[in-house]
């Protein structure tokens, strides 16, 4: 029995943050959230949570394009147009000090695995922790050939607080890896396992769905899984829709903010990518086309976080 709570449970948020580069004369934008109470604000570049200290006032919820600059192996973010709000002075510099690897700062292992283990667990808000992720990946290499998928289901089990054996484990990971679409499998498979992940808080839900005609002896037309993704804050983040259709393949991914979806990332065989791109485009939301690996399972995050500290 693998017990979650001797894993250990965690829920403190975690500032996000991976190894994607900034590169010279690369684009990004600049969105201020929050003002603390030292007179700094909490801002995000290109999606990364960062610390600025400003000069000069910054409004909230303002947002600019900036450019990227790198001058001796520092990194910079010059606003672009800020006209009447900050000078595009040296001084409006968004000075950026990149981290270390984070599995090197935690004395950790920088394998595939290990970098799967933390970046899923920052897409979860859950704290870094050497002896939780170090016990994850001891667990799931035994499950072989399906190592990163155990380990994304092990920290949703901790994070929740459920203890499941190694076999039902496995049955769950069959189950949210293609299980669902054998026509002659059973419905209720997994039923008890996706319903102890569905009755506790967490980032993640998961609801299998079926698409049926009603005139025709209720048909099966689709078959598929939904994975709702909650903050810690417990607002809709992202939802996932994986769905086979006459033995194709379509993934969907969601992404929220507020309660209003901001992007649709998608993917598809390629003879029904302006099918789909056509359907799509009544909602008038901007649509992605990507690779399946980026879609597929628990994934979905926009990986382009980094950690810094600035100053303008």
């Amino acid at each position: 029995m693998i017990n979650a709570a001797e894993v250990q449970k965690v829920s403190t948020a975690l500032q996000k943050s991976a190894p994607k580069v900034l590169q010279e004369g690369s684009s990004v934008n600049v969105r201020i959230i929050s003002q603390k109470s030292d007179g700094s604000y909490i801002g995000t570049v290109a999606g990364a949570k960062v610390n600025i200290h400003s000069s000069k006032p910054l409004l909230l919820n303002q947002s600019f394009p900036a450019t990227v600059s790198v001058k001796n192996g520092v990194i910079y973010v010059i606003p672009k147009d800020l006209t009447g709000m900050i000078s595009l002075s040296d001084s409006a510099a968004l000075k950026i000090i990149p981290s270390d690897s984070i599995a090197q700062k935690l004395n950790l292992p920088n394998d595939v695995l290990m970098s799967s283990i933390i970046e899923f667990s920052q897409g979860m808000e859950l704290k870094l922790d050497s002896f939780l992720f170090s016990k994850i990946k001891n667990i799931a290499v035994r499950f072989k050939g399906k190592e990163i998928s155990a380990a994304k289901l092990l920290l949703i089990l901790v994070q929740k607080n459920i203890s499941l054996s190694e076999e039902k484990i496995m049955e769950l990971l069959d189950f949210l890896e293609g299980g669902f679409y054998d026509e002659d499998s059973d419905d209720d498979f997994c039923k008890d396992g996706i319903n102890q992940i569905n009755e506790k808080k967490g980032s993640w839900f998961i609801i299998p769905f079926k698409i049926v005609n009603l005139s025709d002896d209720e048909k099966v037309l689709a078959k598929g899984l939904s994975r709702f993704f909650y903050t810690s804050e417990q607002k809709l983040k992202m939802l996932n829709l994986e769905c086979v259709s006459s033995e194709k393949k379509f993934l969907f991914s969601l992404l929220f903010e507020g309660s209003e979806c901001k992007k649709i990332r998608f993917n598809c065989d390629d003879d029904e990518k302006e099918f789909v791109k056509k359907r799509l485009s009544k909602f008038s939301i901007p649509l992605e086309y990507v690779p399946s690996s980026e879609l597929e399972g628990f994934n979905g995050y926009e990986n382009n976080y980094f950690s810094f500290e600035g100053e303008v």
